[in-house]
């Protein structure tokens, strides 16, 4: 399971080879149009003896919900398969993926997945089901660097159609739209907080803070979950509306490391006008060894009870980061 993307190559030949270079995993079309695999030493293996779909080449996953995976999709006609293939990933600082086998409808999918991952923390594995068509697993994660999973099942066609691979990133280590009521914030002081669905940045809600009259600043902080920062660059934003308007209102952001040592932060604080939702924006590296973080909503000036402040659609997101499949990914689908 530990292979790494350098250690992968998809060859087109007519006889397996005779020994791939040390290390190297290779995946050919053998002359009968079967996929083959060959491993690093020992005889090689028929993948599949129906039908199999190779990813030709290195593939950026563009697309933030789910979408076909150029390229891995088989056409079928109804009756039973079984299912097997492997996926490689590369995977950029603060990157999520996701996958699900996409399947003509009525089709019912019974299959295992094996996830083995390299990364800055070391290797990590996870395994599950995947039951119906509407299942996903994750296959990539903040901190990994490289990621491989085994697909393995059985699925039941009833319909023509085809089955694919559908995939999609994710770049946001931290995203609330508040459209529903919400637990507890992660910290607050100087205020007392509550969801109200009357006025909102995106309907239908916000969350209202209300300065509790003790003469402190206003903090109302939202953290990602331990592992989703790392190093790299990030965007961080929240939506503000003041009703009478803020001479120093905005927002901060705190990197803390997996021992909770704060390592940094940024504002972006300034007047807010009143009546007018206003987009607060920081543009931020988070620094070596960065694990968490931490958004707050911040008033500054002791505001009063009066001044309140309503906040929306926060959000922090990696910037510029790629989710990549690797040239050689494959599934096959065998008639059963």
């Amino acid at each position: 399971m530990g292979l790494h993307l350098a250690a992968i190559r998809l060859a087109q030949l007519s006889t397996p080879p005779a020994a791939p270079p040390p290390g190297e995993v290779v995946f050919y079309a053998g002359a009968d149009g079967r996929l083959y695999r060959r491993p690093a030493s020992g005889a090689a293996v028929v993948v599949s003896p129906n039908a199999s779909a190779v990813l030709p080449a290195d593939t950026v996953v563009t697309e933030d919900t789910r979408a076909d995976v150029p390229g891995l999709g088989i056409g079928v006609t109804p009756g039973s398969y079984q299912l097997s293939g492997t996926i490689w990933a590369t995977i950029d600082p603060g990157m999520w993926g996701t996958a699900w086998v996409g399947a003509p409808a009525g089709t019912r999918l019974t299959a295992t997945y094996d996830l083995a991952t390299t990364g800055d923390f070391g290797d990590g594995s996870d395994f599950g089901q995947l039951t119906g068509t509407d299942s996903s697993f994750a296959f990539a994660y903040p901190h990994a660097r490289t990621a491989a999973v085994v697909l393995s099942g059985g699925i039941v066609v009833t319909e023509p159609g085809t089955v694919r691979l559908q995939a999609a990133h994710s770049r946001n280590a931290l995203a609330r739209a508040f459209d529903e009521e919400f637990g507890n914030l992660n910290e607050e002081a100087g205020c007392v907080y509550e969801w109200v669905d009357d006025i909102g940045h995106t309907a239908p809600g916000a969350v209202r803070v209300t300065p509790d009259d003790s003469g402190d600043d206003v903090i109302a902080g939202l953290s990602t979950q331990g592992g989703d920062i790392e190093a790299g660059a990030y965007q961080a934003s929240a939506w503000l509306y003041s009703p009478m308007g803020w001479g120093q209102a905005g927002i901060t952001i705190t990197w803390w490391s997996n021992f909770d040592e704060e390592l940094g932060s940024e504002s972006e604080v300034t007047a807010i006008a009143a009546g007018t939702w206003t987009e607060y924006v920081i543009n931020a590296a988070a620094p070596e060894g960065a694990y968490r973080a931490t958004l707050r909503v911040v008033m500054l000036g002791a505001p009063t009870g009066e001044d309140v402040l309503y906040f929306d659609d926060v959000a922090i997101d990696s910037v510029g980061s790629q989710l990549t499949l690797a040239q050689g990914s494959f599934f096959c689908l065998t008639r059963i």
